[in-house]
């Protein structure tokens, strides 16, 4: 998930780190632009939160070399200061980086202490393949953590927000902690007031913003839901 970089929407930030519960969390820096007061409060919230992290600085052919080698120092000297206690590894930048072995960073990442930081170019291509294929090697944290149950239990979802969506009736958010849902598959809803749960009826299932067919424990999910189902 693509989460907000500006003051203006940190707490959208926030609620993206603890509300989704992600992995990993991959904070982006220009090169141009060095570190700045919110690459601070991100890396903050990241480290408070326990979530594993790894740096990007991007647009290093913007940028002269003074300032690129510059923004590299500070974020070096921030995760080696004792609040972070992180071990910065500086993936190298040019032709090196695409014969590069990240696995062994990537293996290591659940354990928290790493904190690899790549170069890229969005322009050029400069550092993306590595970037690419140290994320395709990047395991499941969260599933595997034992936070979740398995997708053959009873479905158990957690409800952060709902939403009255003009065409489509109420939509509820959150994420699903066990089972597996289907459109068309019939839940319990509550309490309400009297301690009860409501039959609904799930009309549409939305992941990351798609349409889908099916929802698994693990997923952050929407789901269209009809409240008025016929009791047989």
């Amino acid at each position: 998930m693509d989460l907000c970089g500006h003051e203006k929407y940190l707490k959208t930030t926030m609620f993206g780190l603890v509300g989704l519960m992600p992995d990993y969390s991959m904070i982006v820096v220009g090169a141009n632009m060095g570190v700045s007061k919110m690459t601070r409060e991100h890396l903050g919230i990241s480290l408070a939160l326990g979530v594993p992290l790894f740096m990007v600085i991007t647009k290093i052919d913007l940028a002269p070399e003074e300032k690129y080698q510059e923004t590299l120092a500070t974020l070096t000297k921030i995760l080696q200061s004792p609040q972070a206690g992180k071990n910065p590894v500086t993936i190298p930048r040019g032709a090196e980086s695409d014969d590069l072995d990240v696995s062994v960073y990537a293996k290591a990442m659940p354990g928290k202490e790493i904190c690899p930081i790549f170069s890229v170019s969005n322009v050029n291509g400069e550092g993306i393949p590595c970037l690419k294929k140290f994320m395709a090697l990047l395991t499941s944290r969260v599933r595997s953590s034992g936070q979740f149950g398995l997708s053959t239990d009873p479905v158990e979802f957690l409800i952060d927000g709902f939403y009255q969506v003009r065409g489509v009736g109420i939509v509820v958010a959150g994420t699903l902690l066990a089972g597996t849902v289907l459109p068309g598959a019939t839940l319990l809803l509550g309490p309400n007031k009297q301690g009860h749960f409501d039959p609904v009826q799930v009309k549409g299932i939305h992941h990351k913003r798609v349409d889908v067919e099916e929802a698994w424990a693990g997923q952050s999910v929407c789901f269209a839901i009809k409240t008025q189902v016929k009791k047989e």
